[in-house]
């Protein structure tokens, strides 16, 4: 999939791909505090994430994220690294 081709939702967040690297994509979200804590409990758990986009579905883990202020709200950035089992 490429990554300049749009918006995926992850945990029920629409997101855009806003890199592709080694590592996998790079997805990127801005979010309210509480909705963090939410993410980062999903993508911490060891469990594959569940990726929607236009061209389909796909399991992913995430491998890395950074979270960065944004005003009132966060800016996410999560790594995705296609699981082997999708």
């Amino acid at each position: 999939m490429d990554p300049a081709s749009g918006r995926a939702t992850i945990a029920g967040i629409v997101g855009t791909f806003v890199a592709e690297g080694q590592a996998g994509e790079v997805w990127e979200v801005r979010v309210s505090p509480e909705r963090l804590a939410q993410i980062l409990a999903l993508c911490s758990a060891g469990r594959a994430l569940e990726v929607s986009t236009a061209g389909g579905s796909y399991r992913a883990l995430a491998r890395r994220w950074w979270v960065l202020s944004a005003g009132a709200e966060l800016l996410v950035r999560i790594t995705l690294e296609k699981s082997a089992a999708a």
